[in-house]
C-alpha cells in the first residue's frame, strides 16, 4: 500500500502543467483570447473561359473563403477591402464595406458573401489587359473591436 501512496505522490509532484486554453482564463495565453480571422483563399465560381484561371481582359467573379484560426467565436465582422496595387476592376469593392455581420466559429471555415452579390459570389472581378498581381489589403473587426489584418492576392495571367 505504501509503494501506491508513494507512486501517486510523486505523480503529483511530477505531473507537468496543462496547456491553458480557455479564453476567459485571465492568465491564458493572449493568442487564445481573440479571433483571428484571415484569408484562406479564392475559388473562381464563373469566368469567361472555363479553364479555373484568370486570363487578360476576363470577368470573373471570385468567392473568398476565410478561417477564424481564434479560440473566440468571430461575432459580427467585418470585412473591409482596400485596393494596394490593382490594375483591374474591382466590382462590389465599397472601401466602407465589403461583408459585414457574419460570425465565424473558432477554427471554422466560412465562405464571405456580399450583401448585393448573387448568391454564390464575393467580388466581381474585371482583369487588366496584361500579367498583373492584383493586390487587396483587408481588415476584420469583430463586434468586441478586435481587428486582424490580412491580403487578398489574385494572380492575372
Amino acid at each position: 500500500m505504501k509503494i501506491y501512496f508513494i507512486v501517486f505522490v510523486l505523480f503529483a509532484l511530477t505531473s507537468c502543467e496543462l496547456e491553458r486554453v480557455n479564453p476567459n482564463d485571465e492568465n491564458a495565453p493572449d493568442e487564445i483570447k481573440k479571433t483571428n480571422v484571415k484569408i484562406l483563399d479564392y475559388s473562381i465560381v464563373q469566368e469567361d473561359v472555363s479553364d479555373n484561371k484568370i486570363g487578360r481582359n476576363e470577368t470573373v467573379y471570385l468567392k473568398v473563403r476565410v478561417k477564424n484560426y481564434g479560440a473566440l467565436y468571430a461575432d459580427g465582422v467585418d470585412a473591409v477591402f482596400s485596393p494596394l496595387s490593382c490594375k483591374g476592376v474591382w466590382y462590389n469593392l465599397n472601401l466602407l464595406y465589403s461583408a459585414y455581420g457574419f460570425t465565424i466559429a473558432p477554427k471554422s471555415i466560412d465562405y464571405l458573401i456580399v450583401s448585393g452579390s448573387f448568391n454564390s459570389y464575393t467580388f466581381k472581378f474585371k482583369a487588366p489587359n496584361q500579367a498583373s498581381k492584383e493586390k487587396l489589403s483587408v481588415t476584420f473587426t469583430d463586434n468586441s473591436g478586435k481587428t486582424s489584418y490580412d491580403e487578398l492576392l489574385v494572380d492575372v495571367q
